[in-house]
């Protein structure tokens, strides 16, 4: 059966038609200007938070999560499964979301190192959407409505809340300083890998432009640890970006 032929109405308890409603909403993020950065910081920031306010999941149940957030341009996959690994091996209950998925959608969501099985992820993600698919109203009156992005940022973020997980291992989509996952205010700890030319219609040209937007995960306060080996502009960029957040990096 073709994703176009499913019933939406009829079929909301299925998994396909869970995946007909997130294509629905896959659409491309229009770019802002340099001399708008800080203002699209602060509405990504707000937009991701509100949702998650939909949900009745505030700042403090987020802070709970003890989340451990990973950025790079490559071996952030790796590195996330590596942490949560060792986390289970002390007896730790983890939750880790990643991107991109391989086969299927619901591996992005995982408890205890395992994907959220099928039924329970078409069940979550239908209890999400009655409450958010309405979107949200900002302050100058336009209205949000959840992209692809944001249902599974929020349905794993409202999935680690309510299965009390112990630590939260989360994966930076794109980039990091305007990422969906950057909305968590106090992680435990940030963690950087590998930097090299990615995404660069995004990100920037240079390894100097990409660096920065992964710093953009660094919060006042909270350890990074940095891959060593990260080339010398990009590890300029990591210091000078720890220095205005206040906060300490350790390469390794």
């Amino acid at each position: 059966m073709h994703l176009h032929e499913v019933n939406y109405c009829t079929s909301r308890s299925t998994y396909e038609s869970v995946l007909v409603e997130l294509n629905r909403t896959i659409y491309r993020t229009q770019e802002l200007g340099p001399e708008r950065v800080p203002a699209k910081r602060r509405r990504a920031n707000l937009i991701s938070k509100r949702f998650l306010d939909l949900c009745g999941i505030s700042p403090s149940c987020i802070r709970k999560l003890n989340v451990i957030h990973v950025a790079g341009s490559k071996g952030k996959g790796s590195t996330c499964a590596l942490i949560e690994s060792i986390l289970r091996e002390k007896g730790l209950r983890t939750g880790s979301l990643n991107s991109p998925h391989l086969i299927d959608v619901e591996e992005r969501i995982r408890l205890n190192g395992r994907p959220l099985h099928r039924d329970v992820f078409t069940s979550r993600f239908w209890e999400l959407h009655d409450v958010i698919s309405g979107g949200i109203e900002m302050d100058d009156g336009e209205r949000i409505l959840p992209t692809y992005l944001v249902y599974l940022t929020t349905l794993a973020f409202k999935t680690f809340v309510e299965e009390q997980v112990d630590v939260a291992v989360i994966e930076v989509g794109l980039g990091g300083r305007f990422d969906h996952t950057n909305l968590v205010e106090d992680p435990a700890v940030t963690v950087v890998t590998g930097i090299h030319l990615e995404h660069t219609e995004r990100l920037g040209n240079t390894i100097e432009e990409i660096a920065w937007n992964k710093a953009g995960i660094f919060k006042p306060g909270v350890p990074a640890v940095i891959a060593h080996n990260i080339a010398a502009g990009a590890m300029r960029v990591f210091e000078h970006e720890a220095e205005l957040v206040k906060m300490d990096s350790y390469p390794v």
